[in-house]
């Protein structure tokens, strides 16, 4: 047997195990699986299973119960407490204030400032196909008034709904018009998704690290929040989230598939059907976000979890937002099974999306060349991506790790554990220069010396902020 992987497989249980017990999921006094069981559900030796509890049952972690099994110790070491799964977003610091509302108010002050731009998620206004979107804006002008400015009712303009079908089919989505719903950007998407199937005190299991943003829509609709790891290269844990699906009453789960934000992992096709297996298996709801998946640099386009759907369990969110313009606001949803309640509810929220955004957007698709501006728009944006990487990696301290992704155009550092990312983010607003530090990308605390990048702008002056930032985080070492 190969010694370092049995190493591996210990170290991994045993962290899990630690995992589920901080983030509460495995409570004080609560038993857990069999070594037996355990061994089982991962596909291990019994001996690598009974190393990893002895290890936790050395720790504290755990404790044996003569003929009855192993259960979580009433007193826990205190660093597996110093943080739980229900603590609110906003007492994260710098979560306190959310990144959007930073940034605006460095534009409010007519701050110019390129090295606020590393903290968002967007890509540089110099590369929107922007004179094409305002003549298709002026087009839509010339309809009728009534046409303009009066409801477009949920599901939205039917012109556009078709071209979305047509757009969508490179992901393996064979769908029609009529499967989908506008929205106002994706956001409202996966509000409308996430409200659809769960009620307040629900609890969702998401992939971590995870876009900042929904977790404020979670917490938000009171919901309980189970952090699932999720590898930077590979994606969620199928296994974990198994676990977690067998032993709690898990009601939706939600990831992103496609160069996920911030890590820009992508998930395999097989781990996608697996995905969709194993939340249909268990009639759990999946929540897929793909708001990145045109970015892909080379190949083909990513596949989507909604292309293995057969039941209407899954329900697709994207937008235009991140390749067209922000600022566009339209999005959709394909809610499978959930479209009457979605439908309903968008009519609700407030009643339709607006029509002249919607025909700009439907006529660009149809006649804009989106698919050759996207063509360049995939190489500018690997190539900033692969630029900035390299600045990082020879500007930050030594250890400094940076996985180059497969497509999006963010960065998820990881410095070394004395850089304190929190520390940098308040150090660096004084520069003029936004981080996104990586505990805003989780509920329980992780991710204390990570960091997300936006390569999605690259000048010289970009470059200068990367290399104050890295001389901030070295001063951290040096002083530790």
């Amino acid at each position: 047997m190969d010694h370092n992987r049995k190493e591996t497989l210990y170290d991994e249980i045993t962290q899990r195990v630690i995992t589920l017990i901080s983030q509460g999921i495995l409570k004080p006094g609560e038993k857990i699986p069999s070594i037996r069981e355990m061994s089982t559900k991962l596909g291990v030796s019994i001996n690598t299973v009974k190393e990893s509890y002895y290890q936790l049952e050395n720790d504290r972690y755990i404790e044996a119960v003569p003929q009855s099994g192993y259960y979580v110790c009433t007193q826990l070491p205190p660093s597996s407490t110093g943080h739980n799964r229900q603590d609110p977003v906003e007492g994260l610091n710098p979560t306190r204030v959310s990144l959007c509302a930073l940034y605006g108010a460095f534009k409010e002050r007519n701050i110019c400032a390129p090295g606020a731009e590393l903290g968002i998620a967007a890509i540089d206004p110099k590369l929107w196909p922007a004179e094409k979107l305002y003549k298709f804006y002026l087009d839509a002008l010339k309809c009728s008034m009534k046409e303009i400015m009066d409801y477009c009712v949920a599901p939205g303009l039917r012109n556009l709904r078709e071209q979305i079908a047509l757009f969508s089919m490179k992901n393996g989505i064979n769908g029609s018009a009529d499967d989908y719903i506008i929205t106002e950007g994706c956001s409202e998407a996966l509000y409308l998704a996430l409200s659809a199937v769960l009620e307040k005190g629900d609890t969702i299991a998401v992939e971590s690290p995870i876009y900042f943003n929904l977790l404020h829509l979670c917490d938000m609709l009171k919901l309980n929040v189970v952090e699932i790891p999720s590898d930077a290269e590979r994606g969620i844990s199928l296994e974990t989230l198994e676990f977690v699906l067998e032993h709690h009453d898990i009601k939706a789960v939600l990831v992103i598939s496609a160069f996920s934000n911030p890590s820009g992992a992508l998930m395999s096709t097989e781990k996608m059907r697996a995905l969709v297996d194993l939340t249909a298996r268990h009639g759990v709801p999946l929540i897929e976000d793909m708001i990145y998946s045109e970015l892909y640099y080379d190949g083909k386009p990513p596949q989507s979890c909604k292309s293995f759907d057969r039941s209407g369990n899954v329900l697709l969110c994207s937008s235009f937002s991140k390749f067209l313009a922000p600022g566009i606001r339209v999005g959709w949803i394909n809610p499978g099974k959930y479209r009457e309640i979605i439908s309903k509810n968008k009519t609700i929220l407030n009643i339709g999306t607006s029509v002249l955004p919607q025909m700009a957007v439907s006529r660009s698709l149809q006649e804009g060349g989106v698919e050759r501006y996207l063509r360049n728009l995939r190489k500018t944006v690997k190539t900033q991506v692969e630029t900035m990487r390299a600045t990082i990696l020879e500007t930050f301290p030594d250890g400094t790790e940076v996985l180059m992704p497969q497509g999006g155009f963010l960065l998820w550092v990881q410095m070394p554990e004395k850089v304190d990312a929190n520390k940098l983010y308040a150090q660096l607003i004084g520069e003029n220069i936004i981080i996104a530090p990586g505990s805003m990308f989780t509920m329980t605390g992780k991710y204390p010396n990570y960091m997300r990048l936006n390569a999605g702008f690259w000048n010289s002056s970009i470059e200068h902020s990367l290399e104050i930032i890295g001389g901030y985080a070295r001063s951290q070492i040096h002083c530790a």
